[in-house]
């Protein structure tokens, strides 16, 4: 009674009122009894009081729903009191109408695990989210649409997203914070600036305007909602109102303390008085890798602990971004660039943040440990000791894996086809191989393969390649080519009369940022011999979406030693686990390029050959007692003797 007395303001009365009061309060879970959250004198203020966020971002989609308590407890340990986190449309919407909040994508759950453990939620509802995830959250069968228009007031685009946004905001609405739940701010739209103009665009403008109307029309008129864009005039003058409709926040990396105050007094000048709560919603403790690139994330904790001390002591909020990074498990890495400077994400979305890819501690490239120097220094501004963390959880490398257990055929027999590509061969539309792309045979990632006869020696090009293919002449292998600035040719000599050409198409991740989003996959400009496009006549195509469950139909025979042939086939074998199984890493030394599966879960893709990343994490809640199965699909060429390893640590170049 004296909790609910206390919230609910009340002066002396009878103990008649009072018990009522202590009813109406218990029956609806404290939910009404000024539980509120606002921005009010320049500040947050949480039931009444100052409340300064120290949040950590964290994406549900990239962590295994066991470890969701997990990695959210490591957070309150490291002196957090509250996350961000992404709501990926395309996670949840994978079908148009059909929704899936259900095992990873049980959102309330993951709300109802930081409520559980004290923690608000700061909810990125998009519907575009960035965060280096395919298409930016947004769904590939956006791309079936003509002339499609993403991210404004276009007619299509506005329809769909009210679809998703009239079936996700009453799911969270019992979430808010007013209602019991954590929710205490979301996000409209992400780093809109970057992209739109509501300045100068009216299209824009009315779709911001439509984004903030529709969440008020379920979500009511106290949650708080924010707009997020880099720290510079132009991105706040293109992507948010100087209005009390909209909080104005916004996010830049570890700087000294006269620059992070210059950020704070812009995000001021965009706020009105009253709305002025400084906070920085994307403080990033690393960066981003994409594959081929030198292992960039690795940032200094002494130089992020320092700078994180110089704005925690200008009084202002911050989110680490990322808090916790996780993995873009399965086929979600997105990308970055357009056209042929195109740069897909590695599979590890550790970002060298203080809770590492497997729950542990990060450390930065002076060797130092992150999260305990970034705890260190949020202790520093507490009263209170921070709650000890957890123990540990272990890792265990489980040894030599024998891939030879179960070897497919070349994926290009017809056999195995039948198999991988339930739809069968497949009529293209148009004269030439066009626009001929993976969104319109209702495909959102995984491969193409274009079979064409009647062809024959000399030079192919795949103008507007999304994003590699190789390329075979009656199973011979020829090569391969890769979206980017080098792009060259495939030559072909000495061809047999009859022979089969065979382009396989592999989709790489949709581009996640900027103004080359719109990235549909395959042979986008065709496919050119001898400078002149191939017809479509003499060509057929097959879906091969690389679902487990078509892969596991793949016959499949035990051999003695490696096949001679490159090309892409599966492998399979068994990795024997005693006692209770502990997260691991499988490591794909002198492999080439593929996807690797453990008992059906999608691991994500590696390229050994590229690196930087050489080992995919498993999770443990992933493994069994006994005999796990592990299948790889490998795109080229095979380690020697086709086994791989399960390791106990994360490799790197």
């Amino acid at each position: 009674i004296g909790f609910c007395l206390n919230r609910c303001s009340v002066v002396p009365m009878s103990i008649g009122r009072v018990l009522f009061l202590f009813v109406c309060c218990v029956h609806l879970q404290y939910a009404h009894c000024s539980r509120s959250f606002k921005i009010e004198n320049d500040e947050f203020m949480r039931d009444g009081k100052v409340f300064h966020i120290k949040s950590g971002c964290v994406h549900y989609s990239r962590i295994h729903p066991d470890y969701w308590e997990d990695r959210l407890s490591r957070l309150v340990s490291l002196g957090l009191n509250a996350i961000e986190t992404y709501v990926p449309w395309n996670f949840h919407e994978a079908t148009p109408g059909k929704h899936d909040f259900t095992g990873s994508r049980d959102l309330p759950k993951f709300l109802k695990t930081a409520n559980k453990l004290g923690l608000v939620v700061l909810l990125r509802a998009g519907p575009y989210m960035c965060g280096e995830w395919d298409f930016g959250g947004l769904p590939w069968w956006l791309l079936k649409h003509p002339g499609l228009k993403i991210r404004t007031y276009d007619p299509f685009y506005i329809a769909a997203v009210n679809e998703w946004w009239n079936t996700l905001l009453p799911l969270v609405k019992p979430h808010l914070y007013e209602n019991g739940g954590p929710i205490v701010m979301m996000q409209c739209e992400n780093e809109y600036g970057s992209f739109g103009n509501v300045g100068s665009n009216p299209n824009d403008a009315k779709y911001l305007h439509h984004l903030i109307s529709l969440a008020r029309q379920h979500l009511g008129p106290n949650l708080v909602l924010y707009t997020t864009d880099g720290a510079a005039e132009h991105f706040l003058t293109h992507g948010t109102f100087n209005s009390s409709i909209i909080y104005t926040v916004v996010d830049f990396g570890p700087t000294n303390t006269q620059r992070t105050a210059a950020n704070f007094a812009l995000q001021a000048k965009w706020n009105p008085p009253g709305m002025r709560a400084k906070l920085c919603s994307e403080y990033y403790t690393g960066w981003l890798t994409h594959w081929g690139e030198a292992h960039d994330a690795n940032t200094s904790s002494t130089a992020l602990a320092q700078h994180l001390d110089d704005l925690l002591s200008l009084n202002a909020s911050v989110s680490l971004y990322m808090g916790h990074g996780g993995t873009s498990f399965g086929f979600w890495a997105g990308a970055n660039g357009g056209g042929k400077n195109y740069q897909p994400d590695i599979t590890s979305y550790d970002y060298d943040s203080p809770v590492s890819e497997n729950g542990g501690h990060g450390y930065g490239s002076d060797g130092k440990d992150k999260y305990v120097a970034v705890r260190d220094t949020f202790q520093k501004y507490e009263t209170k000791p921070i709650p000890p963390e957890k123990p540990a959880n272990p890792l265990k490398g489980y040894g030599k894996l024998d891939l030879l257990t179960g070897v497919s055929d070349i994926l290009l027999n017809n056999d195995v086809l039948k198999d991988i590509a339930p739809g069968g061969a497949q009529t293209i539309k148009g004269a030439t191989l066009e626009n001929l792309f993976m969104a319109n045979y209702n495909q959102s990632h995984g491969f193409m393969l274009v079979r064409c006869m009647g062809l024959g020696d000399g030079t192919y090009s795949f103008p507007k390649l999304a994003d590699r293919v190789q390329m075979f002449v009656s199973g011979k292998y020829i090569g391969a080519q890769y979206r980017n600035p080098h792009q060259g040719t495939l030559e072909v000599k000495n061809a047999p009369s009859g022979a089969e050409y065979d382009f396989l198409f592999e989709a790489m991740g949709h581009i996640n940022y900027g103004h080359s989003m719109i990235d549909p996959k395959g042979p986008i400009g065709g496919i050119m011999w001898n400078a002149n496009q191939v017809k479509s006549s003499n060509c057929k195509v097959y879906s091969i979406p690389m679902h487990y469950a078509d892969a596991l139909k793949v016959k499949k025979t035990s051999m003695s030693r490696c096949p001679a042939e490159v090309g892409p086939r599966f492998f399979m074998g068994d990795m024997e686990i005693t006692g209770t199984p502990a997260d691991t890493y499988i490591y794909m030394s002198q492999w080439s390029k593929g996807m690797v599966w453990v008992n059906g879960w999608n691991l994500g893709r590696y390229w050994e050959s590229k690196g930087p990343q050489h080992t995919l994490y498993v999770p443990a809640p992933v493994l069994k007692t006994g005999t796990n199965t592990v299948l790889v699909l490998e795109l080229e060429q095979y380690q020697p003797s086709c086994v791989t390893l399960s390791v106990s640590a994360p490799i790197w170049d």
